[in-house]
């Protein structure tokens, strides 16, 4: 329970620092369960797997990104400090590591009307990376393709793009788009 934790270590404190070295196997879940609790975190500095940090750190909309690499976004800015070989460790593993840092944002930096459309539509855009997003949409979500195709045609995103390469002013258009439609 990080919020009674917080309320009993932290409590003179109006902004906490992490710096982890995660188990690379939770990763994703660790750092979105401290992003998500919105508890007064300015920072979080980990050491991850570098595949992860490349995730983690891409450009949304790019080839790297993936559903976490936005949610990160919406929450933070995240940057790779620098690369740690495997050499570095003894036994070495099988993989190279990455220190990144995620500087916690005090507001997103897009505004969506409701968080669960939202993440909704970026999860089900990465649910079938490779389909257009009217399939993808449509099969991940149960949303009719009329209202699909309207919704797309008002926020000026074509029918046949994929999902994975939207950016984050696209997907936030989208999903509130989607809210007057599918309330």
């Amino acid at each position: 329970d990080l919020k009674s934790i917080f309320a009993e270590e932290f409590c003179d404190c109006k902004t906490v620092n992490i710096c982890a070295n995660l188990p690379y196997y939770i990763t994703s879940p660790v750092i979105m369960m401290l992003l998500e609790s919105r508890l007064p975190v300015n920072t979080i500095a980990v050491m991850v797997q570098k595949e992860a940090a490349d995730r983690l750190c891409a450009k949304v909309g790019s080839r790297e990104a993936g559903a976490v690499t936005v949610a990160v976004n919406y929450y933070a800015e995240a940057h790779t400090l620098f690369g740690v070989p495997r050499t570095s460790f003894l036994p070495s593993p099988n993989v190279d590591s990455a220190v990144i840092k995620l500087q916690v944002r005090k507001n997103p930096p897009i505004e969506v009307r409701d968080e669960k459309m939202f993440f909704g539509i970026v999860k089900a855009c990465f649910a079938q990376r490779r389909k257009i997003l009217l399939n993808t949409l449509c099969n991940t979500m149960g949303i009719q393709k009329d209202v699909l195709r309207k919704a797309l045609d008002l926020v000026g995103i074509p029918e046949t793009v994929r999902g994975e390469t939207l950016t984050m002013e696209q997907l936030a258009s989208l999903a509130n788009e989607l809210c007057t439609f599918c309330k």
